[in-house]
Formats: C-alpha cells, sequence, structure tokens
C-alpha cells in the first residue's frame, strides 16, 4: 500500500496508539490526516485535522464520514467499552477475544 500522498483518517487518534500512528503516518508521507476523537481538541498532531467521532454512535460516524470524504485509508484505534445500537443493514460487531475492544465494520449512510 502506498502511504505517499494517502489521506488517512486515524480514529482514537487522541489517545497513545492513535497519536503514533497519526505521527507514522506523517513520517511516511501521508498528504492529510483526519485525526478523530470524541473531543477533538485533544487529537495534538501538528498538522493532523480534528474530526470529532464517537464510535458509538451511528450519527457521529455518518458525521465523519461526511467530514472527510476523500480519506483512502482508515486506521480504527476508537474504543469503547459500550457498543451502539447499530442498524441491522450497517453494523456487523467484532469482539476480540477477551477484551473489551470492540470496532464498528460497516457503512454510515
Amino acid at each position: 500500500m502506498k502511504l505517499e500522498g494517502s489521506v488517512a483518517f486515524v480514529t482514537g487518534a487522541d489517545r497513545e496508539l492513535g497519536e503514533q500512528c497519526v505521527r507514522a503516518l506523517f513520517d511516511a508521507g501521508a498528504a492529510k490526516i483526519p485525526a478523530g476523537a470524541r473531543d477533538p481538541g485533544k487529537a495534538a498532531v501538528p498538522g493532523a485535522v480534528p474530526v470529532a467521532v464517537d464510535s458509538t454512535g451511528h450519527d457521529s460516524a455518518a458525521a465523519a464520514s461526511l467530514a472527510a470524504p476523500d480519506v483512502t485509508l482508515l486506521v480504527n484505534d476508537a474504543r469503547s467499552s459500550r457498543p451502539p445500537a447499530p442498524t441491522p443493514s450497517t453494523a456487523i460487531w467484532s469482539r476480540s477475544g477477551g477484551s473489551s475492544r470492540r470496532t464498528w465494520w460497516g457503512h454510515p449512510r
């Protein structure tokens, strides 16, 4: 995968791993990085574009996708202790063995 010139959306960009992903993507030549966080003011990597996103809310994910329509790569580091109420046609939930980390997969429209 070519990272140079990419537009990489990173969720959880206000936390340790997400923030390091943002820095590594810039180092690899990403052109633009929308940095998703519940509180976008906490996504503090210089050059990143803060985007409000809460992985527990369908409406929030839809709004984030509209705020960053040119994304070519998604790095999902969002964490939640509770899942949102997904719509049956748009969400599939995956739970990794034994952890409380949940990841939303599906199109937010």
